[in-house]
């Protein structure tokens, strides 16, 4: 029985102090470049080239963006989950569309906990 060879592409996440700070992904790693809010703005690779530009709106949309090295902690440095299209906040998910929180957080009511 013959079985074509697998790629298999392992990423791993670097965190620091103020959270991710560079992805080893295949072999290579790309290093973040965060604003004030710890927002990925720039994306490097190991010898400090520029692949991919991050500008955001005030609410955290994408704007002037260039994508050669998609990352999916961008705003706030939050994961952002693409088949939803909404920022993962652990607690709640935001919409950076509206500006809101999209989903009510689940408090309990009197003494029922």
């Amino acid at each position: 029985m013959f079985f074509p060879a697998q790629t298999v592409t392992d990423k791993y996440y670097i965190y620091g102090l103020t959270g991710l700070i560079a992805v080893v992904d295949g072999g290579n790693t790309f290093f973040t470049v965060k604003d004030y809010l710890g927002s990925t703005r720039v994306i490097l690779t190991s010898s400090n080239v520029p692949v991919t530009w991050y500008d955001y709106t005030p609410y955290g949309v994408r704007w002037r963006t260039t994508v050669n090295k998609d990352l999916v902690y961008r705003f706030t440095g939050q994961e952002f989950d693409t088949k939803i299209g909404l920022h993962n906040f652990r607690a709640r998910m935001y919409d950076s569309n509206v500006g809101k929180f999209s989903f009510r957080s689940q408090c309990p009511v009197g003494n029922e906990i």
